[in-house]
């Protein structure tokens, strides 16, 4: 989106995809977060994607649209870090910062350059931190080698007044009440609180719908949400410490248990369930084996000296206390059963971890082919078919009109 001309250099415009965004904001150092696109504005996609951060909203830009919510010009612009565009294309990153360095979490980590650049023009108004945002040479080195290579140099083309114009904004949660942060207004927006018992995206899609309401519906919508990877390894850490509890307790019983009548005890009950025959025989399941093990999340008896694991991106398993040494309140098919779901949530966690793995090698994959220049490979491949003698003849065929196939004439043979 174009501003004011500033007197930094030239930013480049980048892409509305969430491999771009994920690939620049690990650009600017930070960690702990990822950009995932929201399809849908209805409810059940915002839960898959819990917690959200922020939300970055690109739209089709009128001049003269005014904002539904009050302008903030009081005290609270302290506690809100905005800043005005006043450089051309600028937005994106803009809106990418407007969330990162409004967000509070133990999780995230800004990294240098972002913490450097907040803590330096903490104290300036919107004018001021836009204008050291624009002239701050990491941030736009950053966000220009996400550029799209152009094929030649004249293809460059300022926009015109006829063209549609697209812009990024931010809106984030702070204290209570949904912010919008667009650099091409004044002073952010605040739309007010939400409800008792609502989340914050449930406020937003309130504004967004009734902004999208009577207008164009051309939009894109991308979501600031904990990075995956660690949400996914933190869950598998604390699923094996559950597995090797649980073997611990189930070998403790096999120590202490007496031999029982008509029982061979040649293998334990834990080698058993790990033997083909005993595994391809046993039905137990978690619901036969009781309620308390419904699941391999289960919280500590009370009083129990277990402490819950902080979760990173949405519920995360807790540890299962089984206290040795006191009288065993689980039966060994009972710890069998919750051995057997824990092994499966392991193996569905290490999945999922290497398919956000995959994910992640292809966002680098597909920047290199986005960003890189391929005048050199198209004009050493067209001078070969010219050394050649052929690339006359392939110009030629290419401006030949192209004919249709004939439409087959025989007759349709009849079915029986």
């Amino acid at each position: 989106m174009a501003a004011g001309t500033g007197s930094a250099g030239d930013w480049c415009l980048i892409e509305s995809d969430p491999g771009v965004f994920t690939e620049l904001i690990k650009g600017f150092g930070v960690k702990g977060v990822q950009v995932e696109e929201l399809w849908s504005l209805d409810r059940d996609s915002f839960e898959k994607l819990k917690p959200v951060h922020g939300l970055i909203f690109l739209f089709k830009w009128y001049k003269n649209e005014e904002p539904s919510g009050s302008v903030v010009q009081d005290n609270r612009l302290d506690k809100i870090f905005f800043a005005k565009q006043v450089i051309n294309n600028a937005c994106a990153t803009q809106a990418i910062l407007s969330v990162l360095l409004n967000v509070k979490h133990p999780d995230i980590s800004l990294g240098e350059t972002l913490l450097s650049f907040r803590d330096f023009c903490q104290s300036f108004d919107a004018t001021m931190k836009g204008l050291t945002l624009s002239n701050s040479d990491v941030i736009r080195e950053v966000h220009n080698s996400f550029s799209r290579q152009q094929m030649f140099e004249f293809d460059v083309k300022q926009s015109s007044k006829d063209d549609d114009v697209y812009h990024f904004i931010g809106y984030v949660p702070i204290d209570g009440r949904l912010y919008e942060l667009d650099g091409l207004k004044p002073f952010p927006i605040d739309h007010g609180p939400w409800q008792p018992g609502q989340d914050w995206t449930d406020k937003f899609r309130m504004v967004i719908t009734e902004r999208l309401g009577g207008g164009d519906i051309r939009f894109n919508l991308m979501a600031v949400v904990p990075d995956r990877r660690q949400a996914y390894e933190h869950k598998l850490r604390t699923l094996k410490t559950n597995r090797g509890i649980v073997l611990e307790a189930l070998q403790h019983m096999v120590r202490e248990q007496p031999a029982l009548d008509g029982h061979n005890y040649a293998k334990s009950p834990l080698m058993e369930a790990h033997s083909p025959a005993a595994s391809s025989s046993s039905t137990d399941t978690a619901s036969e084996a009781g309620s308390a093990f419904n699941s391999p999340v289960r919280a500590s008896p009370p009083g129990g000296a277990s402490q819950p694991v902080g979760a990173t991106g949405g519920d995360l398993d807790r540890l299962v206390v089984v206290r040795l040494g006191e009288e065993h309140p689980f039966a060994p098919h009972d710890l069998l059963a919750l051995l057997k779901t824990v092994e499966a949530e392991i193996g569905a966690c290490e999945a999922a971890l290497r398919d956000e793995l995959d994910r992640r090698r292809k966002y680098v994959v597909d920047d290199c082919r986005r960003t890189h220049n391929y005048d050199q490979f198209i004009c050493t491949f067209l001078s070969m078919l010219a050394e050649q003698g052929q690339l006359a003849d392939l110009v030629e065929q290419q401006l030949q009109p192209r004919r249709r196939p004939p439409k087959d004439r025989s007759r349709p043979r009849r079915r029986r």
